[in-house]
């Protein structure tokens, strides 16, 4: 009569273990799919941190970089001889070199309260305005253009400018110029220009022809006398061979002192008579370079021809003379 209780029990207990056999299955399969996500997260947060080190790195070196870059371009900014300034559109300073305000003669901080229309004579003001109004606005930036600067202590000098447009944004833009005093150079352009006036002065009143040629006996210039006494302008001469237009030949005379002269690098002298019948004292002088080389050779021409005539008249009156007295 125990039979059917006894097997009721066991099969409870059966289910029971089998149940929470189950249930450990699952727990631990649980617990394994968590210790997975948690290994996967922290494989996860260690990828990320790698890369935010990466990233923090990088942007160090770049910071870094930008700075050595930026201190390297200052450097250039301060120590560069030529005026570098930056203005807003109305033309107000908003920096400067040191070399611009050497250049006027104002600290950085005067500079500051100015505009380039006040450091620029009033005279200027329009031509620089349309600069601005047709180059600079248009293309972004201008031509190099020259101009004249007011010092601090009133002295006006010359300038020649090269001005960039910067910024996209209307109210954010701006102009960079690089400014550089030429006064020496203006004053060497009025040198030579002197230079060239007296030069023509002193060949146009010489009765001498004296003309300049290079190694290949072609006319660079010729002074008012030598063309008079070839009958042509002196801008026709230019670039003739000389004994093209004074022998009519084809090719250089057989004796040419101004041959001579560069090829031996000395002066040297002869007589040369023009198809007109005209004799000439020529001289030829070697020109040379900054390096000592012969580059050309000036050459003067005297008329001799009535001396000639005078000479030989002179001799036949001797040679005359002399018969005479032989005849006596």
């Amino acid at each position: 009569g125990y039979a059917v209780p006894l097997l009721g029990v066991s099969l409870y207990q059966v289910r029971t273990l089998t149940e929470r056999k189950r249930a450990g299955q699952r727990l631990a399969a649980f617990a394994q799919q968590l210790e997975q996500r948690l290994a996967e997260r922290t494989a996860a947060l260690e990828t990320a941190n790698q890369t935010l080190d990466q990233e923090v790195a990088r942007r160090r070196r770049a910071e870094q970089e930008i700075a050595a870059s930026e201190q390297k371009y200052r450097t250039l900014y301060e120590t560069t001889r030529e005026g570098i300034v930056a203005t807003d559109m109305e033309g107000r300073i908003l920096d400067c070199n040191q070399a611009y305000a050497d250049m006027l003669g104002y600290s950085k901080t005067e500079l500051a309260s100015l505009t380039y229309q006040q450091l620029t004579p009033e005279r200027w003001h329009a031509r620089e305005a349309k600069i601005v109004r047709e180059q600079v606005l248009r293309r972004g930036y201008s031509e190099e253009y020259e101009k004249e600067y007011l010092r601090k202590d009133g002295t006006i000098f010359p300038v020649a400018i090269r001005v960039w447009l910067t910024g996209q944004a209307e109210e954010k833009r701006g102009m960079w110029g690089i400014v550089r005093d030429i006064t020496e150079r203006k004053r060497a352009e009025e040198a030579l220009r002197r230079a060239e006036r007296d030069k023509a002065l002193i060949l146009r009143t010489v009765r001498e022809r004296v003309t300049y040629l290079d190694r290949d006996l072609r006319h660079v210039w010729v002074n008012e006398a030598a063309a008079e006494a070839l009958g042509r302008s002196a801008e026709g001469l230019i670039g003739r061979h000389c004994y093209e237009v004074w022998s009519g030949r084809s090719e250089p005379c057989p004796v040419c002192p101004v041959r001579r002269a560069l090829e031996t690098g000395e002066a040297q002298e002869g007589e040369a008579t023009t198809a007109d019948g005209t004799i000439w004292l020529v001289r030829g002088y070697p020109v040379r370079d900054e390096d000592g080389e012969v580059v050309g050779a000036v050459e003067v021409g005297q008329d001799i021809t009535e001396r000639k005539r005078a000479e030989e008249a002179l001799l036949r009156a001797e040679r005359e003379k002399g018969l005479v007295l032989a005849a006596v």
